[in-house]
């Protein structure tokens, strides 16, 4: 049994369950830090004078329905 030093979740898995000792070498498993991200979104020009950075926004993702995730927009890219 391993114990990870830090959280996170599984980003790449180089190993698999057998009875072969972990030692030295590669790699068994790749751990990412999730508690910060990036999100990029693209918005229709008439919405751009409502968007200022600091301010609060909702996420959702079609990859995790009926899930929301707050944040803070850092920067905005206008063109």
């Amino acid at each position: 049994m391993l114990y990870a030093t830090a959280g996170g979740s599984i980003a790449e898995k180089s190993v698999n369950q057998g009875p072969a000792p972990a030692s030295r070498g590669p790699a068994l498993l790749v751990v990412a830090d999730l508690s910060r991200v990036w999100a990029e979104a693209d918005l229709v020009a008439s919405d751009a004078p409502l968007v200022r950075t600091g301010m609060t926004v909702d996420i959702q993702a079609p990859a995790l329905p009926g899930r929301s995730f707050q944040g803070r927009l850092a920067a905005l890219a206008l063109s």
